[in-house]
């Protein structure tokens, strides 16, 4: 159980260091070979791996080893387990450090043999430990290349410098303009393989990072069911081969979502200053190293050749970034490594890979979206956000296996809501937040339907409260869009209180910031449309009959989206109202609807009378909301919103029974109105309000004031309405539109008065009569003496045709025995 001593361990480590192991090749080209995925193929391919050819150990007579040659076992193993740690360092200090070019491949060699021992022992870790290297000396070339395109510079290669090495190599050039790429390195099977005597290897040490990627790649994809540390190295290689332009087409997007008329939405500001932050990162690496284009182009202290770099380039066009236009040569370069491995076949986890498999993968995909670093790096939120897109696309690839896929997902959104939650200062990455929301809802967008997902996609909804509103006014429009796009096609699987109560808080919170506002109406006006027969439709059976030909929005669904509808109406959101007209259009079709299911309903009650005749107004604090948001649109400032409020109140509130509404409801109606008025500056308002208080009385009054216990409270609604028309009717010399203000008010109290005073009026003649005169003096006081004159005449016909002094005695006994009645 004790320690080996350390001085066998320096003869051991010396040997191998001056004579490395070696394996036989034929054996050696799995690195290649695309199907070995599990550890019995590969030790039915190495099996004789450690007992041919193998150098010998200091410790091991040559011709003793040749006689006793065994299989590898638990020894040797433990042998490589000893000194593979030291070894890796030392190799990987050597391919990093070194600037020739026959020691970089030699170390290349070294770390390929690693990774096959490593396999052949089941040594998952220390491949991982490989593959993490090899990935980190590929990321940072490919970011040398990106920082090389925000410069101008097309081609070369990027010279990456080590901060431990002397401060002299700062002064060198950051590319190397004239070293050729190693392509018989590229092409090469294996690096074992290759004979620094017979190939050419001119270039391996300036293009090292590109060869460490090439292998580090394709190990991946060889032993993709054996990744697991190298994950976050390997997200890495993905978000920086996408900041490069070096995907294959389709997989560097994010998807997003596109407004009703199908443009994609615009950029989030999250999502410009984090591609800001990413840009800046490599123009500024880019930058320390030099402080001109033209000093970039110095020649490389180790180039080889010349001539490539003693011309500076013509500028190229750039885009909007401060890149090209077109990909750069290196971008190609990296292209070709990514198409020759074959890198979507393990960026894409499609349903032809094993389940478990994938699950593997999308836990390191997932690892780290929801650590929310204090300070992140520029390029995290990016490359962590592409990593999360490749998962979501894994999720969505097969309907078959979500259910058994989402938990991965689900635990990694609550955690990031919990922390959100308690959050109190700014997400520190945004960007990574709104993609995680947006994947929330593509993922019910293409998964509500599924049965075994749909409670686990309502518990991933229902995480929205939870992140802050703030951050959510940044990306209302996404929300907006996902959210209406679920509800129209799904809101028949929202049944339940909560969750139809979810659906409504949700639209409110959405529609009360600017950015989701349109959005959001859209998806409520798209569903109403889309799920309610057609309103032109009076028959009660032809419409139970509609009903069954596709699902319906429900009594709850249609209270949940009106309360949405009415803000719109009332310019709750911002006292914005451009979308009030078309809301008040869903909100009479809801309301009509609502009316047909009652009536339905009713209808098919085995408890009721089934010759009792419906009623037109089943609800009357449904029918009282309408009411009064009509009313408002009445009092707009917007002349067409408040013509349309005025035309609606005419189809709506006055009811063709107006025994079935009680009098308390009407007299309720009446003060609402009477006490929301518009200002005297908006004259349209105004007049259109007074029109439809005086037609509610004209409508109202003649069964209302036949009884007694009505008068006090109608009395005071007359004076009050009294008082509005004569506040209208003041101060006509000072505009324009008081003037209009004035002849409309004038009209409106003089049909009024004339309609109370006719005989044909009906109710109370006493009372009605005393009403009529009020308005009378009300135009006398402001001067108003046609409508005066036309007023009394119709009066006099009204007693029967007694003379002046009679009228006015009746008048003044009339309004006495009217007050005194409703006192």
């Amino acid at each position: 159980g004790d320690n080996l001593p350390e001085s066998m361990l320096n003869r051991l480590y010396s040997d191998i260091r001056e004579q490395e192991l070696q394996v036989q090749r034929e054996i050696g080209e799995f690195i290649s070979h695309s199907d070995a995925q599990d550890a019995a193929h590969f030790r039915s391919a190495w099996g004789d791996m450690l007992r041919k050819n193998v150098a010998a150990a200091s410790f091991t007579n040559k011709d003793e080893a040749r006689r006793t040659m065994f299989e590898a076992g638990v020894h040797e193993k433990d042998m490589f387990l000893v000194i593979c740690k030291p070894a890796l360092r030392s190799i990987s200090s050597a391919f990093v450090r070194s600037w020739d070019d026959g020691h970089v491949v030699a170390a290349l060699k070294g770390l390929e043999q690693m990774a096959k021992i490593s396999t052949f022992f089941g040594l998952d870790n220390v491949l991982n430990e490989v593959l993490s290297f090899l990935l980190i000396q590929g990321r940072e070339f490919i970011s040398g290349c990106v920082a090389l395109e925000y410069a101008g510079i097309e081609s070369g290669a990027p010279i990456n410098h080590n901060p431990e090495d002397d401060e002299t190599m700062t002064s060198m050039s950051i590319v190397d303009p004239d070293s050729p790429i190693p392509q018989s390195l590229i092409m090469a099977r294996e690096i074992a393989m290759v004979d620094p005597r017979k190939v050419d290897v001119n270039g391996a040490a300036a293009y090292r990072g590109l060869l460490a990627l090439n292998m580090g790649l394709r190990i991946v994809r060889t032993l993709f069911p054996r990744v697991r540390s190298a994950w976050p190295q390997l997200i890495e290689v993905f978000g920086a081969l996408r900041d490069a332009r070096a995907l294959p087409p389709g997989l560097a997007d994010l998807d997003d979502f596109a407004d009703s008329d199908g443009n994609v939405l615009p950029l989030s500001l999250f999502a410009r200053n984090s591609q800001k932050r990413l840009d800046d990162f490599y123009r500024i690496k880019a930058g320390k190293e030099g402080p001109s284009k033209k000093g970039w182009f110095r020649l490389s202290l180790f180039g080889r050749s010349k001539g490539r770099g003693d011309e500076t380039p013509e500028p190229v066009p750039q885009n909007d970034q401060g890149r090209a236009a077109e990909i750069s040569e290196n971008a190609k370069t990296l292209l070709q490594i990514a198409e020759r491995v074959e890198i979507e076949k393990f960026m894409v986890l499609g349903p032809n890979l094993r389940v478990q498999l994938v699950k593997q993968s999308l836990k390191g995909l997932l690892d780290s979206i929801d650590k929310l670093p204090p300070k992140p790096s520029p390029t995290y939120e990016q490359h962590i956000a592409f990593a999360l897109e490749l998962a979501t696309r894994a999720l969505l690839a097969s309907s078959d296996r979500a259910a058994e896929l989402f938990p991965v997902f689900l635990v990694k959104f609550q955690s990031v809501a919990q922390k959100l939650s308690k959050l109190k200062k700014p997400v520190s990455v945004p960007f990574l937040m709104e993609r995680v929301l947006v994947t929330i809802l593509r993922a019910s967008i293409h998964l509500y339907e599924i049965p075994d997902m749909r409670q686990q996609l309502r518990t991933s909804l229902f995480l929205f409260p939870m992140f802050p509103k703030p951050f959510m006014a940044h990306i209302a429009d996404r929300a907006a869009c996902g959210l209406a796009i679920i509800w129209r096609s799904s809101f028949f699987y929202f049944k339940t209180p909560e969750e139809l109560k979810f659906i409504g808080d949700t639209f409110d919170t959405l529609a009360s910031c600017r950015l989701g506002r349109g959005l959001t109406f859209d998806g409520i006006a798209s569903t109403v449309e889309f799920a309610l027969p057609d309103p032109s439709i009076t028959n009660i059976l032809e419409y139970e009959d509609r009903l069954t030909e596709k699902p319906t929005l429900s009594l709850p669904a249609c209270a949940a989206l009106q309360r949405v509808l009415f803000k719109y109406v009332y310019g709750a959101f911002d006292k914005d109202y451009s979308l009030a007209i078309p809301a008040m259009v869903c909100v009479e079709k809801t309301y009509k609807h609502m009316v047909q299911l009652m009536l339905i309903t009713q209808k098919n009650d085995p408890s009721l009378d089934p010759d009792l005749e419906l009623p037109s107004v089943p609800d009357l604090d449904l029918w009282h909301r309408v009411s009064i948001a009509y009313y408002s649109m009445c009092n707009n400032p917007d002349p067409e919103i408040s013509k349309r409020g005025l035309e609606g109140c005419q189809q709506h509130i006055f009811v063709s029974d107006v025994t079935e509404i009680p009098d308390k409801r009407w007299i309720a109606l009446l003060n609402t109105m009477i006490n929301k008025q518009a200002p005297l500056s908006v004259s349209t308002a105004r007049v259109n309000s007074l029109s439809t208080i005086a037609q509610l009385m004209v409508k109202v009054f003649p069964s209302m004031t036949t009884r007694e216990e009505n008068w006090k409270v109608l009395t005071e609604i007359t004076k009050q309405v009294a008082v509005i028309a004569d506040e209208n009717m003041e101060n006509r010399q000072s505009s324009r539109s008081a003037a209009e203000l004035f002849d409309l008010t004038v009209t409106i109290v003089t049909l009024l008065s004339n309609q109370l005073a006719s005989p044909k009026f009906g109710g109370e003649r006493r009372y009605c009569k005393w009403a009529s005169d009020t308005f009378l003096k009300v135009l006398e006081k402001n001067g108003a003496a046609g409508a005066d004159l036309d007023n009394l005449a119709l009066t006099k016909r009204s007693s029967g045709g007694d003379n002046d002094d009679d009228a006015e005695g009746d008048e003044g006994t009339e309004e006495g025995e009217a007050s005194e009645g409703s006192s």
